[in-house]
């Protein structure tokens, strides 16, 4: 969004930096987590699913998890 907005613009780029706006002035924000297709929001119906309908895409990102040292002693 700040990329349509002209240069200097005051528009934070994180969440972290609008969050630490936010809330000193009293306001409160809620996350919503979004499709990583931009199908759909997951709130109200939606809130509970862990794929989307449309695409089938899981709604959270996948760890992956490498253990040093351990692939030498496999064999």
């Amino acid at each position: 969004m700040s990329d349509m907005l002209l240069e200097g613009n005051p528009l934070p780029t994180r969440n972290y930096d609008a969050k630490n706006i936010l809330c000193p002035m009293g306001m409160k924000y809620k996350k919503i987590h979004v499709c990583p297709n931009d199908c759909m929001l997951y709130k109200k119906e939606f809130d509970k699913l862990h794929q989307c309908p449309q695409c089938g895409i899981s709604r959270y990102k996948k760890k992956y998890v490498s253990i040093v040292g351990v692939t030498d002693n496999l064999m």
